[in-house]
This record gives structure tokens, sequence and C-alpha cells, in this order.
């Protein structure tokens, strides 16, 4: 808990934006206005959060280690690890810190470059797209505890009932992380008004929780455990029995 004082000093700012509401909802109309603040809002969030992640290279405490040792904490130690859309690097090299054999695959080549140029010795950076990925490494759904990894990828993926479908017929645990929906209340005012719902312009799914679950059925996955922190969804699961899958 956090305890502020009952008196605070004004917010100038406020004030100002607040009192011009008025003439601007009057000269362009309600729904006009609130697009441009939605999207106004959402853009200053999006640098918010960049500037924020500059500052943590400058002192403060970087939290993905601990939500790696959560994460991993429902896994079986020392499997395998399919890093898929693994960027930089930084998720599979942490991974391979606490004893697992990682496996980072991005068919981005200047990711795959930026993450093979870190410490990262004791995992493997592969470019390639997971289609042929996984078509030149199906020896890969001969371990039984192979875990297949996906960071903020599925929003990202045109086909994501395709490629949940392929990942559970190779791995025995799935791990997913995607934005929620559903963490900024605004995003159904959004919805109304026609304003934007992402800043990332490469995202072509938005995810609450509800819907990724039952994707996830859908593609022949069954659900272990899944909880919403910090905005992001995570989703852990397991291949649903054939007999469930295919009914």
């Amino acid at each position: 808990m956090i305890e502020l004082p009952r008196n605070k000093p004004r917010w100038l700012l406020f004030s100002i934006v607040f009192r011009l509401r008025r003439p601007f909802v009057r000269t362009i109309g309600l729904r006009r206005f609130l697009r441009i603040i939605l999207d106004l809002d959402k853009a200053l969030v999006f640098l918010a959060n960049n500037l924020s992640a500059e500052l943590g290279k400058n002192g403060i405490p970087d939290t993905r280690a601990n939500e790696i040792n959560h994460i991993i904490s429902r896994f079986p130690h020392h499997s395998l690890i399919l890093d898929l859309g693994c960027g930089d690097g930084t998720d599979g090299i942490l991974l391979s810190r606490l004893g697992f054999n990682v496996i980072g695959v991005d068919q981005s080549r200047e990711s795959i470059n930026r993450a093979q140029a870190k410490d990262s010795s004791d995992c493997q950076f592969i470019c390639s797209d997971i289609n042929t990925f996984l078509a030149d490494h199906c020896s890969l759904a001969l371990d039984s505890s192979a875990i297949v990894f996906m960071s903020h990828v599925l929003e990202h993926i045109s086909s994501p009932l395709a490629l949940l479908s392929l990942l559970s017929a190779s791995f025995a645990y799935i791990y997913i992380e995607v934005p929620d929906f559903n963490s900024c209340p605004l995003n159904r005012t959004r919805l109304l008004v026609g304003s934007r719902l992402y800043s990332d312009d490469d995202h072509v799914w938005e995810f609450d929780r509800e819907g990724l679950v039952a994707l996830a059925v859908k593609a022949g996955w069954q659900c272990e455990h899944c909880e919403i922190h910090d905005g992001v969804i995570s989703y852990y699961g397991r291949p649903l029995p054939e007999s469930l899958s295919t009914a």
C-alpha cells in the first residue's frame, strides 16, 4: 500500500484540460473529440512505457528475471524450451541460466544477430519461421517434456489457431504471454467510437482471458493456469487428451 497526503497540490494541467473540453466538444462533437483524446492517451502511454524502459537501463531493477523464475516454476526443470519469437534473446538467456536447454527462433535476422551478440553460449538462436523450423526439427516432438514459450508473439500472428494447433502436436507444455485487452477500461469506449486499439502497428489480434483460453482449447490445449498481472495475460497449458481435442 502507498499512503497519500489528504491535502494535495493543485494539478494545473488537469484543470486546464478539463476546462477546455467544453469548447472543443461544441466545435467538433463529442465522439470526434473523444477519439482524439483516446488516441492521444494511447500515444502518451506508449511513450511513457518506452521512456520507463530507458530509465530502467539506468538503475531501476529489471523485474523480468523474477517473472521468469515465477513462470518456470510450473514446468519440469532442465526441459527443452523453444522460445518462439525470441526477439533479442532476453528471455531465452534468462531461461538458460536457470538450467533449461533453450532454442530461440525468430524470423527477424536483426533480432537473431542481437541475440547471438549477447552472452548466450548456452542458447541456440536460429533465424527461421515456425513452420520451416518445425519441419526441419521434427525430433522435438520426441521430447516428452518439451515446452514452447511465446512471449508477446500470438498477437502478431495472422492465424493463431493454426499455429497453436500445430504446436499442440509437438510440445508437452505451452506458455503464452499476450496483452490483456481488458486491462484498460477505455478499450471498450475505443471500440464504441472507433478509436485506435493498439500501439504496435504489427498487432493483428487483441485478447482477453476468456478468448485466449477458448482459442487454446479449440487448438487442442487445456488450461493448467491463467493469470493476469500488470496488463498481461499469462497462460499455461498442456495438450488436451486426444479424445477431447478431436471431439
